[in-house]
């Protein structure tokens, strides 16, 4: 009796510890659920996370190791499921497998991930195209998902090249030896949709820089100063001028053409002399030149091509461009419409003729006076015509007393100013020994009837002995000096008071000679020098 209740004991207790034994949560049979088996995510990425239902303290969720644009992450009983974006314009999938329990008793969902397709696209670095006249070629950048593209362009212009590899596209073109541009449209399609809209890109080419064909002029007569004009644009410079160089002896009248640059600026480092072909190369600092001689002989013709001279040309049509003289034409309100001679003298340009205006640069009167009480009580600005006479003041221009170069009216042309001492010294630096014979005109006329009185004008200056005015003597010294204001004030020592300075020129001096100063209501001629 005692050996059966102890085996009923001992069956009691053991069905007591496999009860206990179950009520573990992860001896429980595996059970696992989701809360969906499908995930759509866009094509440009994005995450989208599923609620995990099972009775394990652990679980897992796996996908083929190829397929890593899809990544995974776990987050208490959330799976997070996320994409990069899909570029393609396929779709794509991965199935996704979340485990509980281990082994032959584990359980399993598959929950499945589609990315859909990107739209088709084409995208094109590099455009507009602009070719040069060579035709150099241009590489561009074509990107498509679609995986083919091909570029077109419309049969007739074959002067455009297209040449496509990988995702490159290369535009080049045949040389163009014309004056214009031409255009044509490039067409890129891609993929195998017909429905798809191609792209245009538009190459332009531009034509050959214009060969223009110069005649250098031979008569100066109309100014030392020549102007190139092609469709009234100025393209060229051709002056006669005063060459000195004293490292190498130099010191003549030289022909020089310049090329004029797109701003409307002469460029005076580009020379190109006549009838040699050398070149003179200015330093506008020092106002000096360097000159290299050439190997032609007799140049009555040049061409300009991109900035540059040249006896010869390859072009088959070059512009003929017109030459004419450039003069300053003075158009200020209300007087006479005046045409000055210019001329180059260094890296300056003067008036080659004297001031003539009659009124300020705004139109108001400068008053003519001609009897010496107005004169001296004027202290505004006067002029007055040498010998009150018409015919006079055509050929010397207007005598002018010192306080019409500082009137805020404006004396000088437009563009221009009235020299200073700075101005003056400049020149006269620039032309060296016996400048005065140099800058004085070579007519005897204008410098009292002889030989001796006249100048070279080598420099193209043109000075003629107009005198000046005294109200003390009135006119005088015509024919003996040619006298020139200067905005530079000094002491005046006989007036005891800063008065304008003066230079001038005599029959019986070849130097150019600076005045001092000379009191306000002296009556001086006016020379401009451009700014």
């Amino acid at each position: 009796m005692t050996k059966k209740y102890t085996n009923f004991f001992l069956s009691a207790l053991l069905a007591l510890c496999v009860i206990t034994g179950c009520d573990d949560k992860d001896d429980d049979a595996p059970a696992i659920t989701v809360s969906s088996n499908s995930v759509t995510i866009l094509a440009t990425g994005g995450e989208e996370s599923i609620e995990i239902t099972t009775n394990q303290s652990e679980w897992t969720a796996t996908r083929p190791e190829l397929d890593s644009w899809c990544t995974l992450k776990t987050n208490g009983n959330a799976l997070k499921i996320s994409a990069s974006a899909n570029e393609t314009i396929t779709p794509r999938s991965t199935m996704i497998t979340v485990t509980a329990g281990v082994g032959s008793n584990a359980k399993t969902q598959e929950i499945t991930v589609t990315q859909k397709a990107a739209d088709p696209s084409l995208e094109i670095t590099g455009t507009p195209v602009h070719l040069d006249a060579a035709g150099t070629a241009i590489e561009l950048t074509v990107t498509t998902n679609t995986g083919v593209w091909n570029a077109s362009r419309p049969d007739g212009d074959t002067w455009c090249i297209l040449s496509q590899e990988g995702d490159k596209l290369t535009v080049s073109a045949e040389a163009y030896t014309v004056n214009a541009e031409r255009k044509t449209t490039v067409t890129v399609t891609y993929g195998e949709d017909a429905s798809l809209t191609p792209k245009t890109f538009e190459v332009t080419q531009q034509g050959a820089a214009p060969v223009y064909a110069i005649e250098i002029p031979s008569d100066f007569s109309t100014g030392d100063v020549q102007k190139v004009m092609y469709q009234n644009v100025k393209v060229a410079e051709v002056c006669r001028e005063y060459i000195r160089i004293a490292s190498s002896s130099i010191d003549k009248q030289m022909i020089v053409i310049y090329p004029v640059t797109t701003e409307g600026k002469t460029d005076l480092t580009k020379g190109f002399t006549i009838p040699d072909g050398g070149a003179i190369v200015w330093d506008i600092a020092t106002n000096t030149c360097t000159y290299t001689p050439g190997t032609e002989s007799a140049l009555s013709k040049v061409y300009l091509a991109e900035g540059d001279f040249s006896s010869t040309t390859t072009a088959t049509s070059p512009i003929n461009a017109m030459v004419e003289a450039e003069l300053l034409t003075d158009t200020r309100p209300n007087d006479t419409r005046f045409n000055y001679k210019i001329v180059k003298i260094g890296t300056q340009y003067w008036m080659a003729e004297n001031l003539k205006a009659q009124n300020y640069l705004n139109g108001t009167e400068i008053p003519r006076i001609t009897n010496s009480t107005d004169w001296n009580s004027n202290t505004t600005g006067a002029h007055r015509l040498p010998f009150a006479d018409t015919q006079s003041f055509l050929t010397f221009g207007a005598f002018y007393n010192g306080y019409a170069m500082y009137n805020e009216a404006g004396l000088a042309p437009e563009g221009w100013i009235v020299p200073s001492n700075t101005e003056w010294d400049k020149l006269k630096k620039y032309i060296g020994t016996n400048s005065g014979q140099k800058m004085k005109s070579k007519l005897t006329s204008y410098w009292g009837g002889t030989t001796a009185g006249a100048g070279t004008n080598i420099t193209g200056f043109d000075a003629i002995a107009a005198g000046f005015y005294s109200s003390a003597t009135s006119d005088e010294e015509n024919g003996k000096k040619a006298t020139f204001w200067s905005t530079t004030k000094s002491l005046n020592l006989i007036v005891k008071k800063q008065t304008p300075c003066f230079y001038y020129l005599d029959s019986s001096s070849k130097i150019f000679v600076y005045g001092n100063e000379h009191d306000f209501i002296f009556g001086h001629s006016i020379r401009c020098v451009r700014k």
